[in-house]
């Protein structure tokens, strides 16, 4: 089981993605925060394995918080969920120890693709389709995402778009 927390100060936001992601087998939705704050508070007290974390907040930015989210609990992932794909915040943000990013763009499934690839370990970066890429697979229920994954902590997604070596499908 994944154990997600979600921080986003727009509340139809949050409550969708707590929403959609407790909708997954493999989530539990331990918390959601509406700023950085309360995200500190919540990931001392729960360790999540991953935080679902928007940049723009009110008080400390989600850039701010990682740095302290990351000491606070290393073991969890930081997955950037952000509007703003060559924005220098979301550079800065897996600079300071995000794994990764999704573009509020993504679909549901896109999303927590993501979350998965950032729980095993890996890097989840956007692509500038607006959210991770996707192919369809020759079965029409079937459908693989593709995400830049890397593995280390010295990796980081690279170039423009947040290019990587290595493509590798996920399957639903």
């Amino acid at each position: 089981m994944i154990r997600v927390i979600v921080v986003d100060d727009h509340p139809i936001v949050r409550q969708g993605l707590v929403a959609t992601l407790a909708d997954e087998q493999d989530f539990e939705v331990v918390g959601a925060a509406s700023n950085a704050e309360e995200a500190l508070e919540l990931v001392e007290r729960v360790q999540p394995d991953v935080v679902l974390l928007d940049l723009e907040l009110p008080g400390m930015s989600g850039t701010q918080a990682i740095p302290r989210l990351t000491e606070i609990s290393p073991s969890t992932a930081i997955l950037v969920f952000t509007a703003y794909e060559s924005d220098e915040r979301v550079l800065d943000a897996v600079r300071g120890g995000a794994r990764g990013y999704i573009l509020k763009g993504a679909t549901a499934a896109e999303i927590s693709d993501a979350v998965r690839v950032v729980a095993d370990g890996h890097r989840a970066c956007s692509d500038r389709g607006g959210a991770l890429g996707q192919r369809r697979s020759s079965t029409p229920r079937r459908r693989s995402t593709h995400t830049a994954r890397t593995r280390g902590a010295g990796a980081h997604c690279r170039g423009s778009p947040w290019q990587t070596d290595r493509q590798h499908p996920l399957h639903h």
